[in-house]
């Protein structure tokens, strides 16, 4: 009996050894509270799971919490992993830094989007800085437009080519110029200085051989005053400011040398008509004069 009560204190010292070992686990446990990312969430979790290996079979049989403990690693796994993947999104909207309209530039952000999307919904509410993105989303697609906008003005003003004087030209300029002016200023700094030379070269040259056209063909038929001499000689003026290779665009150029040439056969032709006036004046007057003396004569002569 003896040893039948020794053995039932030590089993008796034993359940109350293993008790009290399993209740400092179980508080361990119960203090882990909310689990966090956070560096002493950790350190309570990893405390209780360390005490919690120490325990023998018995005294872990005893722990009724352990349920708790694995709950609150596996969550703070899945809080681990999703910063994790977070911060690794993160790093690649940083990463994009200044948008600029390169392949190089748009690969970072692609990279940063595919990356963010690929998240789980508890992730994406991680990263803090998804503006960024999406405002480089939106700054580099502003680039493109911009630049779209600016090569088809381009397009526009190379389909010009070499300047002709008729309606397919002057429509290819009035189109190119039309949307070129519609063009925002951040869109017309894109376009080259020389496209925009061309363009304004092109429109020179049409009006410029426009108005000439214009002066040539509202000549009237020709007359000898003071109007028609004025009409030719506007148009000849305007011609005259033409450059070389205007002056071959013209294609009524004709209408001009032969209004002048009809005008100074008008002058000349005026300047034989009164030459002969005077000449029949002049006859008329001495034969008036030989009238009268010869009247003055005879009148004498009676008179003797």
């Amino acid at each position: 009996d003896k040893q039948a009560l020794t053995d039932a204190e030590n089993l008796y010292a034993k359940l109350e050894a293993d008790n009290i070992a399993a209740d400092a686990v179980i508080a361990k446990i119960n203090a882990i509270g909310t689990v966090t990312y956070t560096n002493a969430s950790k350190a309570k979790i990893d405390a209780a799971k360390e005490a919690y290996n120490k325990l023998t079979a018995d005294q872990k049989a005893l722990v009724k919490n352990v349920n708790t403990l694995t709950e609150a690693e596996n969550l703070y796994n899945k809080l681990e992993a999703d910063n994790t993947a977070a911060a690794a999104v993160a790093e690649k909207i940083k990463a994009i830094g200044t948008v600029a309209y390169t392949a190089e530039s748009k690969a970072l952000i692609d990279a940063a989007r595919k990356a963010y999307d690929a998240l789980s919904a508890d992730q994406k509410a991680l990263v803090k800085d998804v503006n960024t993105l999406t405002g480089a989303e939106a700054a580099y697609n502003k680039l493109k437009a911009d630049h779209d906008a600016a090569d088809a003005v381009t397009a526009k003003i190379n389909a010009i080519g070499t300047v002709a004087y008729n309606q397919q030209t002057k429509a290819k300029i009035d189109a190119a110029r039309t949307s070129y002016d519609a063009l925002t200023s951040e869109q017309r700094a894109l376009v080259k200085e020389a496209e925009v030379k061309a363009l304004e070269n092109a429109e020179k040259t049409y009006t410029d051989v426009d108005v000439t056209y214009t002066k040539i063909n509202s000549i009237k038929p020709v007359a000898l005053d003071d109007s028609s001499k004025k009409e030719i000689e506007e148009a000849r003026a305007a011609y005259e400011k033409l450059t070389d290779d205007e002056k071959k665009l013209l294609p009524n150029y004709s209408k001009l040398t032969n209004s002048e040439a009809q005008y100074n056969k008008l002058v000349e032709d005026n300047k034989s008509a009164t030459t002969m006036t005077i000449v029949i004046s002049s006859v008329g007057v001495l034969i008036l004069i030989g009238v009268i003396v010869y009247m003055v004569l005879f009148k004498k002569k009676e008179d003797k």
